[in-house]
């Protein structure tokens, strides 16, 4: 039988992924730096309709503690650097 695993934990996936010759789809940023260390590498295959969109959402009129709105303000410095 093929080898399947299903997980959302990105720590085993890295591990299986580098240490075997299984596949999986996922965001090539998740993986950046085992690709970027030519660990891992991408194939060139489009996968259409897998875009999603990923936000952050609040009350209105919240007022957030220091620590909160530092992350946020990184969260959004991070996204967009990656856009």
């Amino acid at each position: 039988p093929r080898p399947a695993v299903e997980t959302g934990d990105l720590a085993l996936l890295r591990g299986l992924l580098v240490g075997s010759d299984m596949l999986t789809v996922i965001s090539a940023k998740q993986l950046h730096h085992e690709i970027a260390t030519g660990q891992l590498t991408t194939l060139p295959l489009t996968m259409q309709g897998m875009q999603r969109q990923i936000g952050l959402m609040q009350r209105r009129g919240a007022h957030l503690s220091p620590g909160a709105r530092a992350l946020q303000q990184e969260i959004e410095a991070v996204a967009a650097a990656w856009r």
